[in-house]
């Protein structure tokens, strides 16, 4: 089962959070009245962007890429994720995109 609703506030609530590690973030969600709502969570780093999204349906991928090259760092894509298994989902794209970012 996929709580989105927890889900997207869980997700909101990172937002200052990882602001106060000096990223800056853009955080959106999808209109209600779309067949496939969906939330996406972006960040910017030093060195690095990166992008998770999930829709409602509990897919999720996540991308990291450089900023000025654009090369594919770390991707993960077609993951469905569960209530059991959404925050680990979202710690690992965290966790890659700090390594990235190193300088």
């Amino acid at each position: 089962m996929f709580d989105f609703a927890r889900w997207n506030a869980w997700l909101s609530d990172q937002v200052p959070r990882l602001e106060a590690e000096d990223f800056e973030m853009r955080f959106g969600i999808g209109k209600s009245e779309t067949p496939k709502q969906g939330m996406a969570y972006g960040i910017i780093g030093h060195r690095v962007i990166g992008l998770f999204q999930n829709w409602i349906t509990g897919e999720a991928d996540y991308t990291i890429q450089g900023q000025t090259s654009k090369d594919m760092i770390a991707y993960r894509w077609g993951v469905i994720a569960t209530d059991e298994t959404f925050e680990a989902l979202f710690c690992e794209f965290l966790e890659r995109f700090r390594l990235a970012d190193e300088p």
